[in-house]
């Protein structure tokens, strides 16, 4: 609707009991004139009025605060989620480390086996790789493996010119 609309009526009779009904009130007021009762009403009404608007104002502030909690709860299982995962990722790494660390101590480790596990701790945990600085472990495990290589080497001997050559070259990869 655009604006005030004129009440239509059908007939006198309306009209007459609209009228009536004002006069009669604007009568039972002149007969009920308490105007300390009166006063009392419109506060208790005015202070109603003003609780809703309170607990209306906290209802929406609450229902923001919820939502907001909500979002940071997701937020904060996603996280936890994420955590969980690389904890898994390094608890992983940790036991093929340990695996290695113990066939190591037996003393049952060759270099395809030191270049394999490399490789894969390269491809599969990466950001470890780098972050623990895993390199250093193969100055430990790999230099004596490739020292005793190197034992059975004549560098003087034309026959074996290239020998090692490969072998550097994929270590050097790594």
């Amino acid at each position: 609707m655009t604006g005030k609309e004129q009440k239509v009526y059908s007939g006198y009779d309306a009209y007459a009991a609209k009228t009536r009904a004002i006069v009669e009130a604007q009568m039972e007021r002149l007969v009920f004139d308490v105007p300390e009762l009166m006063h009392n009403l419109n506060l208790l009404i005015n202070e109603t009025e003003e609780t809703i608007r309170r607990n209306d104002r906290q209802m929406r502030f609450l229902r923001d605060q919820t939502a907001a909690l909500e979002n940071d709860s997701m937020q904060i299982q996603a996280a936890l989620w994420k955590e969980r995962e690389e904890q898994k990722h390094v608890e992983e790494l940790n036991d093929l480390l340990e695996r290695f660390s113990t066939k190591s101590d037996e003393g049952n480790v060759t270099l395809d086996e030191c270049r394999e596990l490399f490789q894969k701790m390269q491809a599969e945990y990466f950001e470890e790789y780098r972050l623990f600085r895993l390199e250093e472990i193969a100055i430990t495990n790999v230099l004596p493996l490739i020292q005793h290589y190197f034992l059975t080497w004549n560098a003087l001997d034309n026959e074996q010119m290239n020998y090692g050559i490969t072998l550097m070259g994929e270590w050097k990869k790594i």
